[in-house]
């Protein structure tokens, strides 16, 4: 039907990979375009490393960037900028680093209220 809504499926929870020349980490919106084979994107859905997006995934997408209510966990690209404006590190130095790990270290110097 042209009016059904199609699911999107987001990335697992503690999962990341590379498909399609691009990386993919835990949240990310995915569907099987990002894959050579369909068949690859079903078995991860099966694996469980690929699940339905929560609703409030769809919310969050919609509030924008930036968006500061509460309880919404900051994004990558926000604690990258707060950490780079802080003068706290340099863009290759949070490469490695897990978003977790960088929001504890931005909320202990005071960079990120």
């Amino acid at each position: 039907m042209a009016g059904e809504k199609k699911e999107r499926y987001v990335i697992a929870k503690g999962v990341s990979f590379v498909g399609n020349k691009k990386h993919y980490v835990e949240g990310d919106d995915i569907d099987e375009s990002a894959f050579k084979k369909p068949e690859q994107f079903q078995k991860l859905v099966k694996a469980g490393k690929i699940v339905i997006a929560p609703p409030e995934a769809e919310k969050k997408e919609k509030a924008g960037k930036g968006n500061k209510g509460g309880g919404d966990k900051t994004t990558r690209e926000a604690l990258e900028k707060a950490a780079i404006d802080s003068g706290l590190f340099s863009k290759e130095q949070l490469t490695g680093m897990k978003d977790e790990e960088l929001e504890q270290i931005l909320k202990d110097t005071g960079a990120l209220g």
